[in-house]
């Protein structure tokens, strides 16, 4: 351990109890074997310049984490550049897994868990990311939001 983390542990305890210190361990530990079974790779974090020209999505090989094994890799690539990604195809092909895939990843390194991708993966920082919830639609069981209606 070098020195900087275990300062770092010593000021949480003495601030907040070892309690504290557990939790946080206990956290880390339980990301690090996350991140094992999904076998996921930290992606490169970009802040976005004045302009933002750093603004870009770069997924390899991204899987969504709640259909593990029998979860289909999507790659893609957005910006900087583009402020448009129009997804197409057939029902129930995939663009809603895809679209889910990619705001759940982009909110797993902002919460510090790795992501199911390849390495060379790289996600910027988000001022927000939105979703429309409650439509009845389930990954899990290959519902969408045309095949549940």
């Amino acid at each position: 351990m070098t020195e900087t983390p275990r300062l770092e542990l010593i000021n949480v305890h003495k601030s907040f109890g070892p309690k504290a210190v557990l939790s946080g361990l206990d956290l880390s530990l339980a990301k690090a074997h996350l991140a094992r079974d999904m076998q996921a790779a930290l992606p490169e974090t970009l802040e976005p310049g004045a302009d933002g020209s750093r603004r870009r999505i770069v997924l390899r090989n991204a899987r969504h984490p709640l259909l593990g094994e029998g979860a289909v890799p999507v790659t893609m690539s957005i910006g900087p550049g583009w402020s448009t990604l129009v997804i197409t195809g057939p029902n129930t092909g995939g663009k809603t897994v895809a679209m889910k895939t990619v705001g759940l990843l982009a909110l797993m390194p902002q919460s510090g868990i790795q992501v199911p991708a390849d390495e060379g993966s790289t996600l910027p920082v988000f001022d927000g990311i939105y979703a429309d919830i409650g439509d009845r639609q389930s990954v899990q069981e290959s519902v969408s939001t045309f095949s549940s209606h």
